[in-house]
């Protein structure tokens, strides 16, 4: 399996009433500056916790967007972190082609628009995503690379 900067895994997400309502949360919580930390160790891409000089400048292009960009879109860039410009589905861009990323990429991408469905709460950070998705065995894998593979006591 060849991994390099260059290679990436691509996750698509069926646009429906549930997905629409969720997107807005999910949006958020990835591009929000107090995620990326998380988001950048999750992804496996890049040499640098820096997000403003990762991969093909995809970091540094989500610092100029915000969310309601995202989801008229409005804008539609390849190297987004997560688009909304396909009709049928919403594509989570940021993981790289690390073959141990695979499972908790699949993981992460269903666990963010389900906790953006269930939750009653107003924003997804990165500390209720770890705790919500350590309660949920659907999601082992996703929880046992965040505690294994992330360094969660430095995030903020």
């Amino acid at each position: 399996f060849p991994s390099h900067d260059n290679s990436g895994i691509h996750i698509n997400i069926q646009r429906n009433e549930y997905t629409d309502k969720a997107a807005p949360k999910v949006f958020e919580f990835i591009h929000n500056p107090s995620s990326w930390k998380f988001i950048k160790q999750i992804s496996k891409r890049g040499a640098t916790d820096n997000p403003s000089v990762s991969h093909n400048g995809c970091w540094k292009y989500a610092l100029r967007r915000n969310v309601d960009e995202w989801l008229n879109k409005l804008v539609s860039y390849k190297y987004s972190l997560i688009t909304a410009h396909k009709s049928y589905a919403y594509e989570i861009r940021l993981f790289g082609g690390h073959p141990t990323v695979l499972i908790p990429a699949i993981q992460f991408a269903h666990a963010c628009f389900i906790m953006g469905y269930q939750t009653k709460e107003e924003k997804i950070t990165v500390k209720s995503f770890i705790k919500w998705i350590s309660t949920r065995k659907r999601y082992t894998e996703l929880y046992n690379f965040i505690i294994n593979e992330i360094d969660i006591k430095n995030l903020s």
